[in-house]
């Protein structure tokens, strides 16, 4: 399968739509790029066991285990996919009701970038502190964290991304925040525990 250029990626995450069609958006993406991690250190006689067999938490386990993401990020990972799961056994389920259901979890994390050799530390909770609606928290942190398995699925078939998700944080004209995804171009070597 050839695998979208991060502008490609970029573009299919921003859907437009209501927020049922950016959940299942944001899991189609996120389950893809779990089920193929996980295959990479398996057989190729044991890919679809794998796809097939192993639960979404099970395969998230696996993620941390390997230290392809942390504990926050994977919490938030599961918390998508439960919601998705929602959306599949009810078919009508209101922004209001979305809203109630994120107001429940904790959708922020860190971020470590390495740039010219220096580290910077993205840290989300303090960025959502500011006046940021739950949904654009969840839309931040989604698209980020595809962008997290992404470029790590991409370092680990030694294939180079020239360019990483880079969230920056803007104010809108009635005063809340919101976080603009930007691609950031790759000018260093990156550490495969980084993002």
């Amino acid at each position: 399968m050839i695998e979208p250029t991060p502008e490609q990626l970029l573009r299919e995450l921003q859907p437009l739509g209501d927020i049922r069609h950016k959940v299942l958006t944001y899991q189609l993406h996120i389950e893809h790029y779990v089920n193929e991690i996980v295959c990479l250190s398996a057989h190729k006689t044991l890919h679809e066991t794998l796809r097939t067999h192993l639960s979404f938490p099970q395969k998230i386990k696996i993620l941390v285990a390997q230290k392809i993401i942390n504990s926050e990020q994977a919490k938030i990972l599961e918390f998508i996919n439960s919601i998705r799961n929602k959306m599949a056994h009810k078919l009508i389920l209101s922004q209001d009701e979305i809203e109630k259901i994120l107001g429940g979890i904790k959708l922020s994390f860190k971020i470590v970038y390495e740039i010219n050799g220096v580290k910077t530390i993205i840290d989300l909770e303090k960025e959502y502190s500011k006046r940021f609606s739950k949904i654009a928290q969840f839309e931040t942190s989604a698209t980020l964290l595809v962008g997290i398995l992404y470029s790590k699925f991409m370092f680990a078939t030694k294939r180079v991304v020239e360019q990483l998700f880079y969230p920056v944080f803007e104010k809108k004209k009635d005063g809340s925040w919101q976080g603009v995804i930007r691609l950031m171009k790759r000018v260093v070597k990156r550490d495969r525990n980084l993002v």
